[in-house]
């Protein structure tokens, strides 16, 4: 489904054919790692995910998605979908394999995995963050009078430039351009903020709490007070 451009032959004798490809590497920075997935728009290969393979791929997640399809769609899926012994999930029999063909489930296009398409799969699968991009430019065929065959894919030249997929601002990088920002528009700064926050918040709440517990001990006094004039009263008395 994903590779449309790569069709399998059964080769004929004295067959031999040579296909050519071009190679496009790319590079990660480590601290692509700190980015959100859905913000850096890809996968690494070994980051926890929702799939039971071993590593995560774009096909992989491609399979996944088709098999969930399958069996939403007709209750079971293709027997190529299994992993292994242990996979329980039901195998489509004749009535299943009747149910996908005609629901385009078996072998779809690749165009069928684009949402905005109303019979579409809704994948939502990220490229692998660490997948080289690999390019068919040509192919070549051959009969030659023997009983071989063989098959040739030759990388026409070494990758002479690298995708390079690097974080341009970090966290800390964030606070100092809004800094920056304030500082040039207001004059003011991140600490001019911090302290307008502060004055507002702690300052202004020991200050009422000083208040109050001054009024209390201003009443404590005038009752004292009171008292002692009470005293020398009944004493006069």
């Amino acid at each position: 489904m994903l590779l449309t451009t790569l069709q399998f032959n059964q080769m004929p004798e004295g067959y031999a054919g040579k296909i050519y490809i071009t190679v496009q590497s790319i590079a990660n920075d480590p601290l692509v790692r700190t980015v959100d997935k859905s913000v850096r728009r890809c996968v690494f290969p070994d980051e926890g995910t929702d799939h039971r393979y071993a590593k995560y791929s774009y096909s992989v997640c491609v399979t996944e998605c088709l098999k969930t399809a399958q069996i939403k769609t007709c209750n079971c899926c293709h027997h190529n979908m299994l992993l292994g012994k242990n996979d329980r999930s039901p195998v489509c029999g004749y009535d299943g394999l009747n149910c996908l063909d005609q629901r385009d489930l078996m072998f779809p296009q690749t165009t069928i995995m684009q949402p905005w398409r109303t019979n579409g799969l809704v994948c939502d699968c990220f490229p692998s963050c660490t997948e080289h991009e690999i390019r068919i430019i040509g192919r070549e065929t051959d009969m030659e009078a023997r009983t071989g065959r063989s098959v040739l894919i030759k990388i026409m030249s070494l990758p002479s430039q690298r995708y390079r997929r690097q974080i341009v601002r970090e966290d800390i990088d964030v606070v100092v351009s809004i800094g920056g920002i304030l500082g040039l528009f207001t004059g003011a700064s991140i600490l001019s903020l911090v302290e307008f926050i502060y004055f507002f918040t702690v300052r202004f709440g020991s200050y009422v709490v000083t208040e109050i517990k001054e009024e209390e001990s201003a009443d404590d006094e005038s009752d004292e007070h009171d008292k002692q004039d009470n005293r020398k009263a009944l004493q006069h008395g």
